[in-house]
């Protein structure tokens, strides 16, 4: 791995209480959880890691369940506009950071506790039927659709802020941080962050 569990809790702490500050839904905010997930990666830990985007798959081992981000189209599965999830790559491995919210999505019954997403590249299934087995995955990622969908985002002032306030709460355990920082709304008024329990215990 190329953070360790409690680097990922942390992670994931945090960006949670950042995107529910700013009252946007965590289960459906993969690109936050990817593009703040990856500013820590390059800031606290040297990376140089990628934000992808297009269809991804994950078998999530209960009744054969696999959760699709993508949609149907003439060419099959695939991700479009309307159904897409992003991650992110770095050194040979995928990270999801919002990999524990998968419970919450209302297509899935999924009911499993939050577990870490952090696999090397080299053993996901060369296509989403070859899944069979909890922690099985399939990305693909599709430029033309990253392209149209992740520069208006990255270049907003607003997300760069919020990036920036991730990484300059996160350090890494066993360091204590502060269990609440702030944010400023587009009026200029404060607007507390909270840091929420988090646990998890295992990975994929």
């Amino acid at each position: 791995m190329i953070i360790k569990l409690k680097e990922y809790e942390r992670i994931f702490q945090i960006i949670s209480a950042v995107i529910e500050s700013e009252d946007r839904d965590p289960a459906h905010s993969c690109i936050d959880y990817s593009l703040f997930g990856a500013n820590i990666l390059a800031d606290h830990f040297q990376l140089n890691p990628k934000v992808r985007c297009g269809l991804a798959t994950f078998h999530l081992g209960e009744d054969d369940q696999v959760l699709c981000f993508g949609e149907v189209t003439d060419d099959g599965v695939s991700g479009t506009p309307e159904g897409f999830h992003c991650w992110v790559e770095a050194n040979g491995w995928v990270i999801d950071f919002m990999a524990p919210r998968f419970r919450e999505l209302k297509e899935t019954k999924f009911t499993s506790h939050p577990k870490m997403f952090q696999k090397k590249l080299s053993e996901m299934a060369q296509h989403p039927n070859d899944m069979t087995k909890a922690g099985d995955f399939f990305f693909s990622h599709e430029q033309e659709l990253a392209d149209s969908i992740l520069p208006p985002i990255c270049e907003h002032l607003v997300m760069q802020d919020l990036a920036n306030l991730c990484s300059q709460w996160f350090k890494k355990p066993p360091k204590k941080i502060p269990v609440s920082a702030a944010t400023v709304d587009k009026n200029g008024k404060m607007r507390p962050v909270q840091l929420k329990p988090a646990s998890i215990r295992s990975n994929w």
